[in-house]
């Protein structure tokens, strides 16, 4: 009996905690939207530096020596950007036939000038009419870090077409990123001091934010590592984020439908939310460990997370591109793909951008209402369809 207190207790602290986590997150992200705070930034200088470098990309003899070339070539140029801040950097390559890096792009993000718009997701826009407030607060500091100034640094042979491969992205086009995936890209982001990106009471215990994997187009690998100043930090953190992980799967579960249910139509269950769905299922599958003072959570996926996690990114363009437009008047959408909300080759459902086959699906007009009118629910098909979600797939995130 005192066994089963002792446990009843125990959780019902964990729930408490995360609660209230959870809590002061939301409160820290509505504080962000509502004022022009970052995410936290670091002196350039500090960024630049060799050996804070060395520390993250030194694992690759190749691409830190590459990295370093393109730096340095980059302050040079313009040596006034050591006097700047970062709050992020992101350091893109792909790899040649010997498995050597080639193509390295470091993106360096950093404080808005002082009468610049604050970027973020389009106020009458598919966010905001069709996502949870608590999602949208979220997705839109996302857009406001990706949206500041960005210095691209990289060799002139490579500079080119990936500046034409962002500003499609910003335009809500993420084609073009689609067909480069057959060479998956492969990427590093550092948050070098997210004070406001972690919860409240993990400030004092995570030192800095690292996400690096690849996304090619039939599959994915992420891992997100926290540092910490400590192996007690890290055993604190590790308890919280671990909580927060399974209430987020709780929480995909329950509001946005993402579990399998049975259908008297169907032999099989079928899925109420495909991407709820996929992102339980990576969460369930991926791995979380803690030792020493590093906290590493590692997913690899397959096509169906690809493709909300492309079209995560497409949300993101379509709605900067969109503001752009509305504040911005003297610019002009560019062909009958910009004028409207979704692009005219945009489907719903997991099967877009790389179909079930494998092979990119393009060509075909979009379905979807307008974002800025109510949610529509799409009519059921009148016999029972053979794919592996339903017609209906609710407020998604990623449609």
């Amino acid at each position: 009996m005192g066994l089963l207190t002792g446990a009843a207790g125990t959780l019902a602290f964990r729930a408490h905690r995360v609660w209230n986590v959870a809590k002061d997150m939301r409160a820290q992200l509505r504080y962000l939207t509502a004022g022009d705070e970052t995410i936290g930034e670091v002196p350039a200088s500090d960024a630049f530096d060799a050996d804070y470098l060395k520390s993250i990309f030194g694992e690759d003899p190749e691409l830190f020596h590459q990295l370093r070339t393109v730096v340095a070539k980059g302050l040079e140029e313009t040596p006034v950007l050591n006097l700047g801040e970062v709050s992020a950097m992101m350091v893109t390559h792909r790899k040649g036939d010997d498995g050597q890096p080639r193509d390295v792009v470091v993106h360096v993000m950093g404080g808005f000038p002082p009468d610049a718009r604050k970027i973020g997701f389009h106020r009458d826009g598919y966010m905001k009419k069709m996502v949870d407030s608590h999602l949208w607060d979220a997705g839109n500091i996302a857009l406001g870090v990706l949206g500041r100034d960005m210095v691209l640094f990289a060799q002139e042979e490579t500079i080119g077409p990936h500046q034409e491969l962002i500003a499609a992205i910003f335009r809500g086009d993420i084609m073009p990123l689609v067909e480069s995936l057959d060479d998956p890209i492969y990427f590093t982001l550092v948050f070098p001091d997210p004070q406001h990106i972690v919860p409240p009471q993990l400030k004092r215990h995570i030192q800095a934010v690292i996400m690096k994997g690849y996304l090619g187009q039939k599959d994915g690998k992420t891992d997100v590592i926290f540092l910490t100043p400590s192996a007690r930090s890290a055993r604190y953190a590790f308890s919280i984020l671990q909580d927060l992980k399974t209430a987020a799967e709780l929480a995909l579960q329950v509001k946005w439908n993402g579990v399998k249910t049975p259908d008297r139509w169907r032999a099989e269950p079928t899925v109420q939310c495909w991407w709820a769905y996929e992102i339980v299922q990576n969460s369930k599958a991926s791995t979380f460990e803690r030792e020493a003072g590093i906290i590493r959570l590692s997913s690899s996926y397959g096509r169906v997370m690809n493709n909300a996690v492309l079209k995560i990114i497409e949300r993101f363009g379509r709605d900067a591109r969109q503001m752009q437009l509305a504040y911005a008047p003297q610019t002009e959408p560019v062909g009958d793909d910009e004028k409207a909300y979704w692009s005219l080759t945009h489907h719903w459902g997991p099967d877009w951008p790389v179909g079930s086959d494998g092979m990119i699906v393009a060509g075909a007009p979009a379905t979807e209402p307008a974002p800025a009118e109510p949610a529509a629910v799409e009519p059921a098909p009148a016999e029972p369809a053979d794919a592996e979600v339903p017609a209906d797939e609710g407020p998604a995130a990623a449609q």
